[in-house]
């Protein structure tokens, strides 16, 4: 399994949401077409100089693959441990995805 977070822009409390469990296999099926970039084993944080604001809007789609998620499950875009953006989809676009 991987986790799906939508995260906000800034640093602190409420930066994202808790998260949600996601098979390797379908997430790669659903993010079929978009632009997956590796950003690194840290969890992303965006606009950093800025403190987030909690009433905001989530604006990105970050997934987290863990080690036991790779192997079989591993595929082009999510092949090694860490944190993905999907560029240029917003969590509502990621919630209206099949």
């Amino acid at each position: 399994m991987a986790k799906v977070y939508y995260v906000r822009e800034g640093t602190g409390d409420g930066q994202t949401n808790h998260g949600s469990d996601m098979s390797l296999d379908k997430l790669s099926e659903r993010l079929k077409g978009h632009r997956i970039k590796f950003l690194g084993t840290d969890p992303p944080t965006f606009n950093a100089g800025k403190k987030v604001n909690s009433y905001a809007d989530y604006q990105y789609v970050v997934v987290e693959v863990l080690d036991n998620d790779l192997g079989k499950h591993a595929s082009p875009s999510f092949n090694r441990k860490g944190f993905y953006l999907v560029e240029n989809l917003t969590p509502t676009g990621f919630s209206q995805l099949k």
